[in-house]
C-alpha cells in the first residue's frame, strides 16, 4: 500500500528483506524508497583497540543489551537522529548494476551502511589513532618513503631518517582530546558571553558543508583576522553536532601550555617556511595527506598569516598545494574546499 512503512536494518541478516522488496518492486506499480536512518548516541569517537568493557558489554556498534540501556542512560540527551536521502529502489534496478538480485541487494546494503558510517563520522569523526600509529601510518606514506630511500641511497642510515621524521612528527600532529573540547566548550562559552552581543550563523552555508562532508573529505579556508578565528569556528562545529576540525597552527603557538591545549582541540603545527629542510617539507605534506585520506575536516589561513588592517591578504598557496596533490595523485578522490568569512563588525 502506498501508506505502508517497513523498518529492516542494513545488516547481512536481513539480505533476504532487501532482496523480498526487490521482487515486490518487479511485481507492482508502487514506489519502493528505502530511507537511511541512523540514531547516533554521544560524541567520543570509536578506538582502534578493543578495550575490556566491548569484550563484557559489546562493542559500541554492535553493543549487548546492558551496554545499550547504559547508551541511552548516559548519551539521551547528546543523540541525533538523522534521515538520508531517500534510495529509489526502481531507478537503481533500472540502471543494471547487478546481474541478479542477491548482488543488487548486496549492493544497495553496502550503500546504505556507507551513508549511516559517513554521518556518524561527521558526529564523532573518524576513527581514534594513538600517536604511535598515526606515526606508524604517515611513515608508510609512498611519497615519504621514496624519499627516505633516495636519502639511504646517499649513504645516510635509513633508520636515522625514520628517526628523524618520526621527531618532526612529534612537533606537527595533532592529538584531538574530546573532553578537552567539551572543557574549551564551557571556557569559551563565558568568555564570549562577555566580549560579545550575540554571535550569528549562517545556517544555510552550514547545511551545504554537511552536505559536502558527507560526500568526501572537506577543507575550510577562512579569512584571519583574529585568533578568536580558529576558537570560534571550532566551537560553532563542536556546538552544531560536527567534529571540530584539524587546523594548522604556526610553530610561534605551540609554547606550554599553550600549545598542549591547542594540540588537544585539534590544532597542527607547521613552520613559516619549509626552506631549507626538505625532510621537514615531505613529513608534513604526508600527514596532511593521511588526514584527508582518514576523512578529517582541516582548516588553514590561505593568507598565511593575520591580517593588521582588517583586509585580505595575498594567498599563500602552500597549504592549498599539500590538500590537492592527494587528488591529482590519486590518493583520494574528491576535496570539498569551503570559504569561511568571519566577521567582526557591522
Amino acid at each position: 500500500r502506498p501508506s505502508s512503512a517497513l523498518a529492516i536494518g542494513p545488516t547481512q541478516s536481513t539480505g533476504g528483506h532487501v532482496e523480498g522488496l526487490i521482487a515486490l518492486q518487479r511485481a507492482i506499480e508502487t514506489p519502493i524508497s528505502l530511507l537511511p536512518v541512523a540514531l547516533v548516541y554521544g560524541r567520543q569517537p570509536a578506538g582502534l583497540r578493543r578495550t575490556v568493557v566491548d569484550a563484557i558489554f559489546g562493542h559500541r556498534d554492535a553493543p549487548g543489551p546492558l551496554r545499550e540501556l547504559a547508551s541511552f542512560l548516559w548519551y539521551h540527551a547528546d543523540t541525533c537522529f538523522h534521515v538520508g536521502e531517500p534510495i529509489d529502489l526502481a531507478a537503481v534496478m533500472d540502471r543494471g548494476l547487478a546481474p541478479n538480485d542477491r548482488s543488487l541487494a548486496k549492493k544497495i546494503r553496502w550503500s546504505i551502511l556507507h551513508h549511516l558510517s559517513r554521518e556518524q563520522q561527521l558526529r564523532t569523526g573518524p576513527i581514534h589513532r594513538g600517536a604511535a600509529r598515526t606515526a606508524q601510518n604517515v611513515l608508510h606514506d609512498r611519497t615519504l618513503r621514496d624519499y627516505m630511500l633516495a636519502e639511504a641511497d646517499k649513504g645516510r642510515p635509513i633508520a636515522d631518517v625514520e628517526r628523524e621524521a618520526v621527531g618532526i612528527l612529534r612537533k606537527i600532529a595533532a592529538d584531538t582530546n574530546y573532553t578537552w573540547l567539551a572543557i574549551l566548550d564551557v571556557v569559551l562559552d563565558r568568555a564570549w558571553s562577555r566580549l560579545y552581543a550575540d554571535i550569528v550563523i549562517d545556517r544555510e552555508g552550514l547545511a551545504k558543508l554537511r552536505r559536502a562532508a558527507r560526500k568526501g573529505a572537506v577543507v575550510l579556508v577562512p579569512s584571519h583576522k583574529s585568533h578568536i578565528d580558529y576558537l570560534l569556528l571550532s566551537q560553532i562545529f563542536f556546538k552544531e553536532g560536527l567534529m571540530p576540525p584539524h587546523i594548522a597552527a604556526g610553530e610561534n603557538l605551540n609554547f606550554p601550555p599553550m600549545g598542549m591545549i591547542m594540540r588537544r582541540g585539534g590544532a597542527f603545527f607547521m613552520k613559516r617556511s619549509f626552506r631549507g629542510d626538505r625532510l621537514y617539507g615531505v613529513v608534513f605534506a604526508a600527514y596532511v595527506r593521511r588526514l584527508l585520506k582518514e576523512g578529517h575536516t582541516i582548516e588553514f589561513f590561505i593568507e598565511g598569516g593575520r591580517s593588521r588592517t582588517g583586509r585580505l591578504l595575498a594567498p599563500r598557496l602552500g597549504m592549498l598545494g599539500m590538500c590537492v596533490d592527494p587528488i591529482l595523485d590519486g590518493s583520494i578522490h574528491d576535496v570539498s574546499f569551503i570559504p569561511v568569512h568571519i566577521g567582526y563588525e557591522r
